[in-house]
Parts: C-alpha cells; structure tokens; sequence
C-alpha cells in the first residue's frame, strides 16, 4: 500500500501566490489584533513609552555604561517591536525566535545597569566572538573566503587575544539569576529555542493528524487559531523590565508607569489563568 501523500494546505486563501508578503496580509492582521486586544494594547501602550524614553536618554559620549546601555535599549525595543510585527501577522514561530534574542539583550542591559564594571567585560565578549569567527575564517578552505583572510595577520589576532585576556567563565543563566530574571530565562529564552533551533516542538503547529493518527496536512499560512497571549504578554514583560534598567542608568524618573505596567502585566496575566 503506497504512503499518503501530505497535504499542503492551501484553501482559497488570498495569500496562496505571495505568501506572507501579500498586501492581502492586512485582513489577518486586524483579526489576531482583535482576537488578542487586551493584551496587544498592553504591550502598544507599554512600547509609545519606550519611544518617549528612547528620546529622552541624554548619553555621554565618554560613559561606556551609557552608550552602550543606550545602544542596547534600541536593539532590544526593534527586537520586541519586530517580534509584534510578527505576531499580528500569525508568524508565531518567527516572533518567539525574536522575544528569545530579546530576552538575552535584556540580561545584558540589566547587568550593565547594576554595574559599570561590566562595560569592560561586555567588549571583551565582543572580541572574544571575533577571536572565534576569525580563526573559524582562517581553518575554512573556501575559496570565497580568500579576499577576507588574507586580511588575517598573526599581529591582529594578538591584538585581539591582548583585549580578550583572561574572560570568567561566566554564562547568561548566572547573569539571569544575578538579577532575579530567572522567571525569563528558564521559561521564555529557553521554551523559545525551540523555534530559533527549529526542533520538533517548533513544527508542530505546522502538523495536522487525521483521525488515525498519521500527519495528513501542513499548515503554511498565518496562525488564526493559536492563542498568542503569552506571547504579547511576554513582549510587554521585556519592555517593562527593559524601562526599570534603563531608567537605573539614565534617572529618568519613571517608576510610577513602570510600576504602574507592572501591576497591568501582573492583573492581565492573572485573568488569563
């Protein structure tokens, strides 16, 4: 007996020709919009006040704390914003990938709030990752490579093993429990790495089992049906905790909205259950 074929589920959707590009995207849009309002206009009320704040950082040039604190609150708000971006479109998936890279930028961030210290620390991390992808560049054979590694002295690789010294083993669980932000990294960064590392969980909600237990369709188009409020919830919970760090650096006097968010995240969250 011949193996069934899958279906690639394909219905009359208006999207079938170009997929998630379609300008027809905008009717899904609206639905998982209204489908999530409370919890989307949550996390749309918290990210105009990371807009407003993003204005209001007054950053020396000379304070590695501050430039790099500063740097890191825009990568993190673009993070969370393109992870929304995302989910008001059904890319599910796609997004937690994003809130997972969000959540590592917000450890950071706190760290570097807690401690100048840590600025020296940080750049040398950043060198350490290019000590790495360098010799990775030096071992590869391809010949598209040639341009970049003949650039590859010895010289500069020691140069960049005199920045990186000696760097503690530490990791970003410890930096997470430093900070009491465990709840996000056992929870969100590590149930998220199963879509950035695309492991089977990830690609569940792609499969349909028919009655008899054998996988009979592949779901492709935006996720109408999934719940999506612990991920706008998520979102919202990044930025807050993103506002309280930033706000340690730069004294921008806002600890009653932050609070103020915290108590809306923790009440929404509490009705959900």
């Amino acid at each position: 007996m011949p193996t069934p074929i899958i279906d690639i589920n394909s219905g009359e959707s208006p999207i079938n020709e170009e997929g998630f590009l379609s300008e027809h995207l905008e009717s899904y849009r609206q639905r998982i919009r209204e489908k999530h309002q409370p919890h989307y206009a949550l996390a749309f009320e918290i990210n105009k006040l990371c807009q407003s704040v993003k204005f209001q950082m007054h950053v020396h040039s000379k304070d590695g704390q501050e430039v790099l604190g500063a740097a890191l609150f825009i990568k993190l708000l673009a993070d969370v914003q393109a992870a929304v971006l995302l989910l008001e479109r059904g890319l599910s998936s796609q997004a937690r990938s994003l809130l997972r890279v969000a959540i590592e930028a917000l450890i950071i961030l706190g760290k570097l709030s807690k401690s100048y210290e840590f600025v020296e620390a940080l750049i040398r991390l950043g060198e350490q990752q290019r000590l790495k992808l360098v010799r990775a560049i030096q071992r590869n054979p391809s010949p598209d490579l040639d341009s970049i590694r003949s650039e590859i002295s010895e010289d500069l690789i020691h140069d960049i093993e005199q920045i990186v010294g000696d760097i503690p083993n530490e990791s970003l669980e410890q930096w997470a429990r430093e900070l009491g932000l465990l709840q996000f990294y056992d929870i969100g960064y590590r149930l998220f790495s199963n879509d950035v590392h695309s492991k089977p969980r990830a690609l569940e909600h792609y499969l349909e089992v028919s009655g008899d237990g054998e996988y009979a369709v592949i779901n492709w188009g935006p996720q109408l049906s999934n719940d999506l409020e612990a991920e706008f919830l998520e979102a919202a919970r990044i930025l807050t905790v993103a506002l309280s760090f930033v706000n340690a650096v730069f004294k921008l006097n806002i600890e009653t909205r932050i609070t103020e968010f915290t108590n809306k995240i923790l009440a929404l969250n509490a009705s959900d259950e």
